[in-house]
């Protein structure tokens, strides 16, 4: 019989085929078994566990495989065997490395410990920027709530926010290289095994919950207890999800579309601490519009605090105006004021009071005007009186005048050449700008015109806005208190660049809800960090938090002879960023003891 292919390429094919079936087929005759080749090759060998019990170990080129046994099945003949799965190998006696399979089996698994080697450290350790974080993280509350909400894992959530923020990084697969020469006071440093069972399984939802409401009772019960008025700025922000195995991650109005689903955070952040204290999140779909009284709600409800004998204000994007939202604050008894919409009571104040804006009584600072007026900011014979204020400003009018400008003239470049304007898309995506004219079925565009009647009004309006509050203030209070929100917008900044949740990958909504918990925290210290320093940063020519982070970084302690001293003096910038921390130097060279005890305890030196 001819051979299809030449005999050399034949007798190939029969040796390779071989070889495939001999390893296919060797634990199997079913030839079933390319799941445990797998699982073997993902055994984290720098994680130890108990073995657990009814198991059965096989042997297989020097080493023991360890098989969990997880019922009876019966053959074809009236037979029963063992069904077992492949969940680590033997590392020891009583205990085994465990593969992926593993921790899918025994979610609540008891000890796990990372095999801690001489070589995972380097001999100088970091110690400066981390005792500086650690020492923020007892003052504001967060080890303390931590410690409560997560046990164990609260030591490696600390340690990981420290990574955040001193590499501006998250990635887990770092984390190991970073603490080779930064201090952490993790027994161990935590493999990528371990960081993903944390976020997976130690930080569930309740934990998380429990925590977010420790946070924000701690934050109003243990700061000033004397203080009758709170200041809250509340906004919300966005961030996309790389993952399809979130059930939380919705498509919805991203301010940077990527077109990737996303999850809604809503931040609040207390103007008199400088920190955010609390925040919900919410599905991607959702709007701040429609989140706002049931994120207020939930604030409350976590706070769990008589409202009688304190004043909260909240100071709300412009987001969050709606008639129904400042309804429900003004009935709750809460105070507010919120940057008002464009709509037509904005515009008859607008042409009412436009002499009144402008006038020298207004002035406020340069290019600046103000006033105040009280009227209704919605139509209908029931609602509610507000403060209305108005302002002109010449800076945002010239922003504002190009803008428009610059819109207009893409406009016509875009109509260009365009014969025809099917089912008046066009229309609706230039209208405000140009008027299109079309004629027959075919919509064959006659004739194109600026819209000046709009155009015109927008730039006549450039410059103005308002906004409307329950708080009877000057102009120039109302504008000062309402700007200071920006530092929120600075959390937002700090959550998306350094704790990577910008572009989120996580693959189930656990882990989600844990990385925004990592995001919160990280922003917490950050902010209370900037709050600290902020007299020192001025003072040194706007010293940014980072560079002072990494001033702190260069206190180090170097071993010698198996032991652990502080390598230098500290520097006078060094010593001023303490200072301006709180943070002692007794704290920092009790590291130094703490670590040279801990190691005569774990580490051959």
């Amino acid at each position: 019989m001819k051979m299809p292919f030449p005999a050399s390429e034949a007798a190939f094919l029969m040796v390779f085929f071989s070889f495939l079936l001999r390893n296919l087929f060797q634990f199997s005759l079913l030839g079933c078994i390319i799941l445990p080749y797998k699982e073997k090759a993902m055994v984290h060998t720098n994680i130890e566990v108990e073995t657990p019990k009814h198991i059965r170990i096989r042997k297989q080129n020097g080493n023991r495989y360890v098989y969990l046994v997880t019922g009876r099945k019966g053959d074809s003949k009236g037979n029963e065997k063992d069904v077992t799965a492949l969940i680590g190998r033997e590392s020891r006696k009583g205990f085994m490395n465990p593969n992926d399979k593993y921790f899918r089996m025994f979610p609540d698994s008891g000890t796990m410990s990372d095999v801690l080697e001489p070589s995972s450290f380097d001999t100088q350790s970091r110690i400066g920027s981390v005792a500086a974080i650690y020492g923020i993280a007892e003052k504001t509350g967060l080890k303390s709530c931590l410690d409560l909400a997560f046990g164990k894992g609260a030591p490696l959530i600390l340690s990981l926010a420290s990574y955040y923020l001193i590499a501006r990084d998250s990635a887990a697969m770092l984390y190991s290289d970073f603490m080779f020469d930064h201090y952490g006071k993790t027994d161990t440093i935590a493999s990528e095994a371990t960081i993903s069972r944390l976020f997976n399984v130690s930080m569930s939802r309740d934990r998380v919950d429990s925590f977010r409401s420790a946070f924000l009772k701690h934050c109003f019960t243990n700061s000033d207890k004397t203080k009758k008025r709170v200041y809250v700025d509340i906004d919300s922000t966005n961030f996309n999800v790389s993952s399809a195995g979130c059930a939380s991650a919705e498509y919805g109005k991203a301010k940077d579309d990527e077109g990737l689903p996303q999850i809604n955070m809503a931040y609040f952040h207390d103007r008199q601490s400088g920190m955010p204290i609390f925040y919900d999140s919410f599905y991607g779909s959702v709007t701040d519009l429609s989140h706002c009284i049931t994120g207020i709600k939930s604030f409350f409800d976590n706070l769990n605090i008589s409202k009688k004998n304190v004043r909260y204000d909240f100071i709300l994007d412009r987001g969050y105006f709606s008639e129904t939202n400042m309804g429900y604050l003004s009935g709750s008894g809460v105070s507010f004021a919120v940057m008002g919409k464009t709509c037509e009571m904005y515009r008859n104040y607008l042409e009412s009071n436009r002499n009144l804006i402008r006038s020298s009584a207004s002035l406020i600072s340069m290019g600046l005007y103000g006033t105040r007026v009280q009227g209704k900011a919605f139509k209908g014979a029931n609602a509610d009186d507000y403060y209305i204020y108005l302002y002109f400003d010449s800076t945002k009018e010239t922003e504002e005048k190009c803008g428009i400008e610059a819109k207009l003239i893409d406009a016509k470049k875009a109509l260009k050449g365009k014969r025809k304007d099917k089912n008046g898309s066009l229309r609706r995506t230039y209208g405000k700008y140009l008027c299109i004219e079309t004629k027959g079925k075919e919509e064959t565009i006659r004739k194109v015109t600026v819209n000046s009647g709009s155009v015109d009004s927008m730039l006549k309006d450039a410059g103005y806005f308002w906004i409307v509050s329950t708080m009877k203030m000057e102009p120039d209070e109302m504008l000062r208190a309402y700007r200071e929100r920006d530092e929120i917008e600075k959390c937002f900044r700090i959550v998306k660049s350094e704790s990577d949740l910008n572009k989120t990958y996580a693959q189930n909504d656990n882990a989600l809800y844990a990385k925004l918990l990592m995001g919160f925290i990280t922003a917490v210290i950050k902010a209370e960090f900037t709050f600290q320093t902020r007299e020192l940063s001025r003072r040194k020519g706007n010293l940014s938090v980072q560079k002072m982070l990494m001033a702190l970084d260069k206190i180090i302690m170097y071993k010698v002879s198996g032991h652990y001293s502080m390598k230098y003096a500290y520097t006078s910038l060094q010593q001023e960023i303490l200072n301006a921390l709180s943070v002692e130097k007794s704290s920092i060279e009790a590291i130094v003891t703490d670590w040279n005890s801990h190691l005569k305890k774990v580490m051959v030196v």
